[in-house]
């Protein structure tokens, strides 16, 4: 396999806890050095603790020495259970973690600009680790909102958790946006339980181009070739209960032939296997372990198969029926794959 143009970048964040891996901390700090021109800004979408933020300001700073433009940080900065299993922070559920943000990137200054503000999500009654995720959004929380006269570079997407979430930010950012010129990074493109990404820019695939494909990381970069249509985004339903099963089904199977075309196979099977979330979501637990039940059934011949365990795990606590364990893979090949994601 061809080395990618940032697998020599600088991907080390210190002691700041992060979730995106390795190869995706290098990345960013490529895109950071040598993919943004200082034409706009960067945005980032759920920055968490800041190890993200780090790497792109690091490149941003490598590539431009006193930039006119800044690294907008955008997150509601409350903790959630789930993340200590991340991080061992003296933190409750619904503390900020905005201090230890800034904190984690003061050394950037005026670079870096954090911002308070929420995305909207629906509720999944089927998914209860959805609902524990997801971001708890009280009277005092601000929505997103992005003023079009700043122009926007690259869109980094990290913290749009759910369907509606998505599409309030892309129609939220449509005219911020540059044809020819803005990147569209995401980050959870070929994460499984993350379906309504790929789905979404599925829907607008036809005014953007696949840029970068991050193999060891779920992260998939577009570039916008015409405007958005925001007419076609506001058309879609708002609620993702409302979408046609079968018909976004086959938009994420198209999606990951795009994926399939570049010879990630282990991407695309990712993206494909995002269509039992999808059912789950729409409450059709049937379809689910169906849907499932194919993944084990063509998984690429030993690539990692986190996601299929992860799977696994997540439907049957939903109440999925019928889930056979993953096919099992020898320890070593496991290992193998698990220092070629520290490389």
């Amino acid at each position: 396999m061809t080395r990618a143009p940032w697998s020599r970048e600088p991907g080390e964040v210190g002691e700041i806890p992060t979730m995106v891996s390795r190869e995706e901390r290098r990345y960013l700090h490529w895109l950071g050095r040598t993919q943004w021109q200082d034409h706009g800004h960067v945005l980032e979408i759920g920055p968490w603790l800041g190890g993200s933020t780090v790497c792109l300001a690091q490149g941003m700073r490598a590539g431009h020495a006193a930039p006119r433009h800044a690294l907008h940080a955008v997150d509601n900065f409350r903790w959630r259970e789930f993340m200590a299993r991340y991080a061992r922070l003296p933190l409750a559920p619904g503390d900020s973690f905005r201090p230890y943000f800034e904190r984690n990137v003061a050394r950037f200054g005026e670079l870096v600009r954090p911002r308070a503000a929420v995305l909207p999500d629906e509720a999944i009654a089927v998914d209860e680790w959805a609902d524990v995720t997801r971001a708890k959004s009280s009277e005092s929380d601000a929505p997103f909102e992005w003023d079009d006269r700043e122009p926007i570079e690259i869109l980094f997407i990290d913290g749009a958790k759910s369907w509606r979430g998505m599409r309030h930010l892309l129609a939220g950012v449509v005219g911020a946006l540059k044809p020819g010129e803005s990147l569209l990074v995401a980050q959870d493109y070929k994460h499984w339980g993350a379906f309504w990404v790929p789905l979404f820019l599925q829907h607008v695939a036809d005014v953007l181009t696949l840029e970068h494909d991050v193999r060891r990381g779920s992260t998939v970069t577009f570039r916008l070739e015409r405007e958005l249509p925001l007419e076609r985004i506001l058309a879609l339903p708002d609620h993702v209960g409302a979408l046609d099963v079968q018909l976004a089904a086959h938009a994420l199977a198209q999606a990951a032939d795009r994926l399939a075309a570049l010879g990630d196979d282990l991407g695309a099977a990712q993206v494909e296997l995002g269509a039992a979330m999808l059912a789950l979501h729409r409450g059709d637990r049937a379809r689910a372990s169906e849907v499932y039940r194919r993944a084990c059934a063509t998984w690429p011949r030993g690539a990692d198969d986190h996601a299929l365990r992860n799977a696994h795990e997540r439907l049957s606590l939903s109440g999925v029926p019928e889930l056979t364990s993953p096919p099992r893979i020898s320890r070593l090949a496991r290992l193998k794959r698990r220092l070629l994601g520290r490389a």
